[in-house]
């Protein structure tokens, strides 16, 4: 996979049968998708988020548009050479995210 790729919404929403609060699912792919350490929040932009995913058998980050549920790849780490995420560092900005 390379960074910059974009992906259709997988977004879902449901009531739960139990409570009656209406659920939104943000991911549903083959995939263990994830939120950052508690340290990087994550939130950006008002309506962005940063979250981890080992799609393709490999862990990168992506930043999805909760209003539209479309996300974007954002580093393209390789799974043999890399310790993956953990260390990453994030700086966000109105405009850009830095990862380094």
């Amino acid at each position: 996979m390379t960074k910059g790729r974009e992906f259709a919404s997988e977004l879902l929403t449901f009531t739960d049968p139990i409570s009656g609060v209406t659920i939104k699912q943000l991911t549903n792919g083959n995939a263990h998708n994830f939120h950052l350490y508690f340290t990087n929040s994550g939130w950006y932009d008002r309506s962005k988020l940063i979250f981890g995913s080992d799609r393709n058998n490999c862990t990168n980050l992506y930043s999805m548009d909760l209003d539209t549920g479309k996300f974007v790849q954002l580093t393209d780490l390789d799974r043999e050479g890399s310790h993956g995420i953990q260390g990453t560092v994030l700086a966000f900005h109105s405009r850009w995210i830095m990862v380094c």
